[in-house]
């Protein structure tokens, strides 16, 4: 997850990823399964089509995909608890975006008051572009 992209981002790619390996860990427990029966008196089942592994095997690949959604579940909670406003309550993140929405006014306010001043020198370098010209013009007209 070093990419650049942002953390909800980074976490919905990441629980894609979850469900992905779910479905494929389920696709391969019922394509893979020996048909043990579940009570001690039932027959075990057959099918023709199914080849499982030896049991040993069969163990030791539930192991490795039981790992992996161990260690995608772990990537998923580091990332929700990488969220803004994980651990806070519910007034202390309201509290937060209060003093954003201030800050952002104040921005905003600052925002307004530079291009008043932009405007204002604008002006004045318009005004003095014409004096120069014209004082420019003068001196021409007087040589």
């Amino acid at each position: 997850m070093a990419d650049k992209t942002d953390r909800l981002t980074q976490l919905q790619v990441c629980i894609d990823q979850l469900v992905i390996q779910y479905y494929s860990s389920l696709s391969y427990i019922n394509a893979s399964h020996d048909f043990v029966p579940t009570a001690p008196n039932e027959p075990k089942a057959t099918d023709p089509l199914v080849r499982p592994p030896d049991a040993a095997r069969f163990r030791g690949d539930l192991g490795e995909l039981a790992r992996d959604l161990v260690v995608k579940s772990k990537q998923v909670e580091l990332l929700i608890d990488s969220l803004p406003g994980a651990g806070f309550s519910e007034h202390d993140q309201m509290a937060r975006v209060k003093q954003l929405e201030e800050e952002l006014v104040a921005a905003e306010n600052e925002r307004q008051q530079v291009l008043v001043e932009s405007a204002q020198l604008l002006g004045k370098c318009d005004d003095l572009i014409l004096k120069v010209s014209s004082a420019t013009s003068e001196i021409r007209r007087s040589t």
